[in-house]
């Protein structure tokens, strides 16, 4: 109880907190995460080391630098957005071709939106006010039921309703009002014997196997969802239709048109992409049968 009402005054903090201090408290600890603390340094020079060969060292710094800037901003910038109105997130968070969703909503069809964690994913909840469809995300829930409470009420205040991991199957049960349906997926799967490699960025890269589960079974139009920072502390997201039947596409062909829309976005912009996880951290267990994904 005390961990969380500390936890909730300092977030409150934020509310008055001007966009100017944020940003100056975001190029200070920026400094300190990169120079002094050296925070996951060297996962995230193995990590673009890996994916970057072609670069030289050089090159690899100066990506890491902005990427410890952009890390530092979204942090921030997600505490803000707990506190942040309406009024203020519209402004500086939009969705530039929301056309693109009506004609599903028209015939009654809903959507599966795949996004990744890049540039500041922690505003997606206002890609609600930009469209008619029932907008909901999965989120993985934290332990704690007061500040995961906490979370996803003010996750939802723009309007998306925020749905954990453990009942993602209820979204589906109900289709009476079409839904937008977004999953964040490219963090690497803790259950490897359900994982889809496909080759990404130049490795052999485990996958989460939803997107592609969920895509086969409801057919449901695939999405890809592409935030971008404008300048600092305004955004944009782009909607690509990457296919309208994934049903009838070949096994494991969503989540390879997914990632390789995802690497084709890195590759244009990679320090703005979360280079701190292990990504590559599974190895393929050899020629070992993996469980298959469709009968879960």
């Amino acid at each position: 109880m005390f961990s969380y009402l500390i936890t909730r005054l300092f977030i409150e903090s934020f509310r008055l907190m001007p966009f100017w201090m944020l940003y100056g408290i975001s190029d200070i600890g920026r400094f300190f995460l990169f120079k002094v603390f050296n925070y996951r340094k060297k996962v995230i020079y193995e990590n673009l080391t890996m994916a970057f060969p072609e670069k030289s060292q050089k090159e690899i710094r100066e990506i890491a630098n902005k990427f410890y800037r952009n890390f530092m901003d979204v942090l921030l910038e997600g505490l803000k957005g707990m506190t942040m109105s309406t009024k203020t997130v519209s402004k500086r968070f939009r969705l530039i071709n929301p056309e693109i969703l009506e004609p599903y909503f028209e015939q009654g069809k809903s959507i599966l939106c795949v996004g990744a964690h890049y540039a500041n994913w922690e505003w997606g909840g206002a890609l609600d006010l930009y469209m008619k469809h029932d907008s909901v995300a999965i989120y993985k829930a934290v332990k704690n039921k007061r500040m995961n409470n906490f979370i996803r009420k003010s996750r939802s205040k723009w309007g998306m309703r925020q749905i954990s991991m453990e009942k993602t199957r209820t979204i589906f049960n109900n289709i009476e009002i079409p839904k937008f349906i977004i999953l964040i997926a490219d963090q690497s799967p803790s259950l490897t014997h359900l994982a889809i490699w496909v080759d990404f960025l130049g490795r052999d890269t485990p996958c989460i196997h939803g997107p592609e589960a969920y895509a086969k079974k409801f057919n449901y139009p695939l999405i890809f969802l592409d935030f971008q920072r404008v300048k600092r502390g305004y955004y944009t997201a782009e909607l690509t239709l990457l296919d309208e039947e994934p049903a009838k596409l070949e096994k494991n062909e969503v989540t390879k048109m997914y990632m390789n829309k995802l690497e084709e976005v890195i590759r244009k912009k990679p320090e703005d992409w979360l280079w701190t996880h292990k990504r590559w951290k599974h190895k393929r267990e050899g020629d070992k049968i993996l469980t298959d994904y469709y009968y879960q």
